[in-house]
């Protein structure tokens, strides 16, 4: 049955070491006296009695105890009792000092592990927030210091440090989302079994909130700007390349028992066929209605909103610009026909090869037969691939070549600059980021051009009108 012990905080420091310092004395004196009765009552003469001493002399005092857990923890310092009782601290190259003369950091420590080394058999030890007083350097290796030393306790810490529950498998761990004084009401998430989640997932999630979007790029990539002004009620993670996206989606999804955590997962395109794209769908992961997140930012209707933007704050004056954007979007496609194409057909081929290698099934059913790929094929696919670039070019179907191939390998970001005025594409996308942040409607009209993604996160978007559809199979 659980005791319930003092809980830690730091208050009046000086005060505090005093009282400390009292109850470890007090404890270190209990532990010397009970072993020297107990050796008393031993008969060295028999083989239980001898063994029975040396458990008692491998016994460690409560200042031994401290000791280890401060040098656990990487303070590299000892202390010990002088002829008069008064603790010193010593560490190597300094004179003995006294323990009111410790650093902020090296009192905390003292006064935590103190604190717990003293607590009674079987408490309930509470500890308040270690990272307020202990860099993670130390707070964390000291934690798991006190574990080792007090087995018997059960600790309940207080943190805003989401890896210092990573860092102490297995735990259970509880994040409190909202508290209510009056009536008093709490709204918590508790996660049973974080160590059955992998570790680089788990520590992304913990303290997030319930919604999880994994994105592809870093922090510091398009698609984790624009979603994180676009969906502020859900947390955005980066996780590299849609590989990582696609796993870390799946994986959490399939471990939903253990955590609180709704992971959905959003990838560009890519030429993905609509059986993958349903299929990934099926596993939470959506597929963007375009090539690239470069085209949501470069989309006819966000330049116009942008283009909107600046007029009203005087910044351009010209009224014809959004005539003018999807010519020069055909343009640029144009201009880089002959690498888009290529980059195209080596894709297609790629995925068709892939498609065809053996798999373990195939092993005893036969002799598998895999056909190369001859220049014959390479030519008939480069010129497939033209004729659906140049029918799009035809049509003027700027939606479909969004969807077909990659914006950002095209000039368009610097046209779209020069056309508005900017200085770069970055200056643009910038002041997509800011529209989105401080206009709810010009955010809504976004959110509708990433329906399907919209729709996934919120259920219903009523608002919006169709998602993106270029009226070919990309």
């Amino acid at each position: 049955m659980l005791s319930l012990s003092r809980d830690f905080r730091i208050r009046y420091a000086s005060q505090s070491v005093n009282v400390h310092l009292y109850d470890l004395y007090a404890e270190n004196a209990s532990f010397s006296q009970g072993q020297l009765e107990r050796m008393k009552s031993l008969d060295p003469n028999t083989s239980e009695g001898r063994a029975e001493h040396g458990r008692i002399k491998a016994e460690r005092s409560p200042f031994e105890r401290l000791q280890l857990i401060l040098n656990g923890a990487g303070l590299n310092l000892s202390m010990r009792a002088d002829n008069k009782g008064k603790m010193l601290v010593e560490r190597e190259g300094c004179e003995p000092y006294g323990i009111q003369e410790l650093s902020d950091g090296e009192r905390a420590a003292f006064l935590l592990s103190a604190s717990v080394i003293t607590a009674k058999p079987d408490s309930l030890v509470l500890i308040d927030e270690p990272e307020r007083h202990l860099h993670r350097s130390i707070s964390s290796p000291l934690i798991s210091s006190l574990l080792q030393d007090r087995p018997d306790c059960t600790f309940v810490i207080s943190t805003h440090d989401v890896g210092l529950s990573m860092d102490h498998q297995p735990s259970q761990c509880v994040l409190l989302r909202q508290f209510q004084h009056t009536p008093q009401q709490w709204d918590f998430d508790c996660t049973n079994n974080a160590e059955s989640i992998d570790e680089g997932i788990a520590e992304a999630v913990l303290g997030a909130r319930r919604t999880v979007l994994f994105v592809e790029g870093t922090r510091t990539s398009l698609d984790h700007n624009l979603y994180g002004r676009l969906y502020p009620d859900v947390s955005v993670r980066a996780c590299n390349g849609c590989s990582e996206v696609i796993r870390t989606t799946r994986g959490l999804n399939r471990t939903i028992q253990d955590h609180w955590v709704r992971a959905i997962g959003v990838i560009d395109c890519d030429r993905r066929s609509p059986e993958e794209r349903a299929k990934l769908e099926a596993d939470s992961i959506i597929c963007l209605p375009v090539h690239d997140v470069e085209s949501i930012y470069y989309h006819p209707e966000v330049i116009k909103l942008v283009v909107e933007r600046l007029h009203a704050a005087g910044t351009i004056t010209a009224t014809d610009i959004p005539s003018q954007i999807a010519p020069a979007m055909i343009n640029e496609f144009e201009e880089r026909r002959d690498f888009l194409t290529r980059e195209a057909t080596v894709r297609k081929l790629r995925t068709l090869v892939l498609s065809k290698l053996p798999t373990v099934n195939d092993f005893g059913n036969g002799i598998f037969e895999a056909k190369p790929l001859t220049n014959d094929d390479l030519s008939a696919a480069l010129a497939e691939e033209h004729q659906k670039f140049d029918r799009l070019v035809q049509e003027k179907n700027v939606l479909g070549m969004c969807a077909a191939y990659p914006l950002k390998k095209t000039g368009l970001r610097k046209k779209v600059a020069s056309l508005l005025g900017l200085r770069s594409g970055q200056n643009y996308e910038n002041i997509v980021r800011t529209m989105v942040t401080d206009d709810k409607e010009a955010a809504n009209q976004v959110r509708c051009l990433l329906a399907p993604l919209t729709r996934k996160l919120h259920k219903s978007v009523s608002a919006c009108q169709k998602p993106l559809d270029s009226g070919i199979n990309p």
